[in-house]
């Protein structure tokens, strides 16, 4: 398996147990952040929420294959900008377009 296959089967069986509420949790959350986002503008947000940490990959992984959201590309690659996570230590997230749910952009 390549590392991006990997990476996708680890963030499937991240979700097998993954709760109904948890997974309404995030779904509630992506209504609540701007139209161009990132975890960085819903981690505060999931953390109260108790959403796991590791299953968050999972979480934005299924709102993208359901169509939810929709990552930004430069080119064939996605659009990162820097985490304010407290552990990012320079690392970077990927920039995502929110779908309207109803709201506003």
């Amino acid at each position: 398996m390549t590392p991006a296959e990997l990476r996708e089967e680890g963030q499937m069986r991240s979700l097998l147990a993954v709760s109904d509420t948890t997974r309404q949790d995030f779904e509630r959350i992506l209504t609540c952040v701007p139209f161009e986002f990132s975890i960085n503008d819903c981690r505060d947000m999931m953390d109260a929420a108790d959403i796991p940490l590791g299953c968050r990959g999972g979480l934005f992984a299924a709102a993208v294959k359901a169509g939810l959201i929709t990552p930004q590309y430069v080119g064939t690659y996605p659009l990162r900008v820097p985490s304010t996570g407290l552990s990012a230590h320079g690392a970077t997230v990927v920039l995502y377009n929110r779908h309207n749910y109803g709201r506003a952009s």
